[in-house]
């Protein structure tokens, strides 16, 4: 296995050498001639060009100048020949089990240490910005013109591709993916795709309120889901099906997570596993010998729609609200389900003013939005009470309490003065010289008027409803 059956990339020379001690100390009374790890190139090539790591495999054949530069990355005197045999051994659909645990990186994560960072899925390695773009030109030509993934969801989103690329007919495909890959508009393709070509998939979620808690990794403090699933005959399933499990907790160890893993696959081969369409008494549980962990839940999936059921901890909730898409309510403890009449929230009700036409300022200064806000609010009965900040454990409930208020807004000397600078410097590039401060009165009595305004028409439109935005 070490010699000729377990392949390994990565673009990180550390990660390599760690990979191989690790495999090597599994069993390190057997001795072996060599093992297949590979450091790929990555950014700006000495030759000229550039190098997108382990996404150069999204080629069926790579380009020469690969070799070469894999060579250069490689340390352990990997020879040409080697390098050769190795990337041609990482052929399309040749592999029984491929497992990745991808980067998360996305182009539009500036924030933290991204902040700066021209395309931040891009910038590792100290990349400049000229080469992520020559990088990002490259990767769409590898990924073709029908790709699955995006890179606005990320690199992960294209390893999944990958994978798809890479698994033999009945293989197995293994994932750690971030959760919004089960549930984010941006990954639909990649669920879509997933949902047409493997079977037996299984995704396994944590139920926490905060995303370390939600978390598989030690090291990201992201919440992230584990996706495993077998290529279908002949790479196309013919009754798109997932079996999603929710634990109450982080695993403690690996010895638990074997267990865990060897009671699902149990579950699994009895069918015992609740369907999402059959009851509404909840997810089968998931017992070590006593002990809750969790449920299981087998669902329908179709096409690339957002998989609903992860993270939910229980998952009467989700049965529920899948007869509600259907016109049918019924709910634990009642055996009559009830036809009702739904409708789309558009039909009943419009999106309101955003968050800067109620309390923001322009730019320069110039009032806009009519309300001051107050966090936390100063009275305990506010006139104008409002729902600001986003906190999940309070919007566990049906009713959620105020966290702020606001105070209608007056044309202060601040406004006053951003009104001024702005009358003055249109009449600069005018080139007319009408009386300054007439004009500058008037545009003050006109924002004051339109502040009166816009908080008749907001607090008309305001109502004790609450529907989350993002």
């Amino acid at each position: 296995m070490m010699e000729n059956g377990l392949f390994g990339i990565d673009v990180l020379l550390s990660a390599v050498h760690l990979t191989a001690t690790m495999l090597a100390g599994t069993h390190p009374d057997a001795p072996f001639d060599g093992e297949r790890l590979l450091t790929m190139p990555y950014g700006a090539q000495e030759g000229g060009g550039v190098s997108i790591g382990s996404l150069e495999l999204l080629a069926a054949q790579a380009q020469p100048a690969l070799i070469g530069q894999a060579m250069a990355r490689t340390s352990g005197a990997r020879d040409e020949q080697y390098v050769a045999d190795f990337v041609n051994h990482v052929g399309h659909g040749r592999f029984d089990l491929v497992i990745m645990n991808p980067p998360f990186t996305r182009a539009t994560t500036h924030e933290g240490d991204s902040i700066g960072a021209g395309n931040p899925s891009l910038a590792g390695m100290e990349t400049t910005r000229e080469t992520q773009r020559d990088m990002l030109a490259h990767l769409n030509d590898a990924v073709g013109k029908n790709p699955i993934g995006s890179s606005r969801a990320g690199l992960a989103s294209h390893f999944v591709d990958l994978g798809l690329r890479k698994v033999r007919e009945g293989g197995t495909l293994a994932f750690v993916l971030p959760l919004s890959a089960a549930a984010g508009s941006l990954w639909e393709g990649v669920r879509a795709a997933l949902a047409e070509h493997l079977s037996e998939l299984t995704v396994v979620t944590i139920s926490g309120s905060k995303s370390f808690d939600s978390s598989f990794s030690a090291d990201t403090g992201m919440a992230e889901c584990l996706m495993i699933g077998t290529m279908a005959h002949g790479n196309e399933n013919s009754e798109p099906r997932g079996r999603f499990v929710i634990l109450n907790q982080q695993p403690s160890s690996a010895t638990m997570s074997s267990l865990l893993a060897t009671e699902i696959n149990r579950l699994r081969r009895d069918g015992t596993i609740h369907r999402l369409e059959d009851s509404t008494e909840g997810g089968t549980p998931i017992m070590l010998g006593n002990e809750y962990y969790g449920d299981i839940i087998d669902c329908p999936l179709i096409g690339g729609e957002r998989w609903a059921v992860v993270g939910i901890s229980d998952l009467a909730i989700a049965q529920t609200a899948a007869r509600l898409e259907r016109g049918r309510l019924a709910v634990p403890g009642d055996p009559d389900e009830h036809t009702i009449t739904t409708a789309p929230l558009g039909s009943l009700a419009s999106v309101g003013f955003s968050d800067m036409e109620i309390i923001g300022d322009q730019p320069n200064g110039v009032p806009q939005g009519p309300y001051k806000l107050f966090k936390p609010m100063k009275s305990s009965v506010p006139t104008h009470p409002m729902l600001w900040g986003h906190d999940a454990k309070k919007e566990r409930g049906l009713i959620v309490d105020p966290d702020s208020e606001g105070q209608a807004k007056v044309v202060t000397a601040r406004h006053r003065a951003a009104i001024e600078a702005r009358v003055r410097d249109e009449l600069k590039r005018a080139e007319a010289l009408p009386p300054v401060n007439q004009m500058i009165d008037e545009r003050v009595a006109a924002a004051h008027a339109a502040l009166l305004d816009d908080a008749q028409r907001i607090q008309a439109t305001a109502t004790r409803a609450h529907y989350n935005r993002d």
